[in-house]
């Protein structure tokens, strides 16, 4: 029987391997190498999650679900309704066996501390190697997180600053000033 100390421990070592470790294969070898894990090299031997579930701001969101339709097309279909969401994280996922955008409820905020910022994707444990496949093609195909939506911007500039350009060009001997562009100048 397991008791609540090394229940609390292996909490523990599994916070600071999900805080320190990017890689899952990582994860799970820090954690059956942690002497706290010890009760729980059975499970760990054998573990391997149904869905995962990644909370995150609209655009990381918008980034799964393009990684999700990458190879597949289409849309990807999820409904809302502001309650129960634990049964569309959990239970709609694995009967469809396919990601699901999720909009937090009420129990998410209060118990779970979802923040306003943020949605949910749950992604079924089978369709990982597809996602983590489709945000490498979609990244080397130029979409990125943050989102670059300033990248294509072109500054208009005051007028005032025109002139000044005009005057720098002139000096450098690139330009000739029109008698105009002398008064405006002065």
């Amino acid at each position: 029987m397991i008791c609540d100390l090394e229940l609390a421990a292996f909490q523990e070592a599994l916070l600071c391997a999900l805080r320190d470790e990017r890689d899952g294969e990582h994860i799970i070898a820090r954690l059956r190498a942690d002497p706290a894990c010890a009760p729980f090299r059975e499970y760990l031997a054998t573990f391997e999650p149904h869905l995962v579930c990644i909370y995150a701001n609209p655009a990381q969101v918008m980034r799964l679900t393009q990684a999700a339709l990458w190879k597949r097309g289409g849309r990807l279909a999820s409904s809302f309704e502001g309650r129960a969401v634990c049964a569309d994280i959990v239970v709609t996922t694995m009967q469809t066996g396919e990601p699901q955008v999720i909009l937090p409820c009420s129990g998410d905020r209060i118990f779970g501390q979802t923040q306003d910022h943020e949605m949910a994707f749950s992604i079924p444990w089978d369709r990982m190697e597809e996602i983590v496949e489709g945000l490498r093609g979609t990244h080397n195909g130029g979409i990125r997180y943050p989102i670059t939506q300033f990248m294509e911007y072109e500054a208009k500039l005051p007028p005032r600053y025109m002139e000044i350009n005009k005057l720098w060009d002139a000096e450098a001997g690139k330009v000739k000033l029109s008698n105009r562009d002398r008064v405006v100048a002065a």
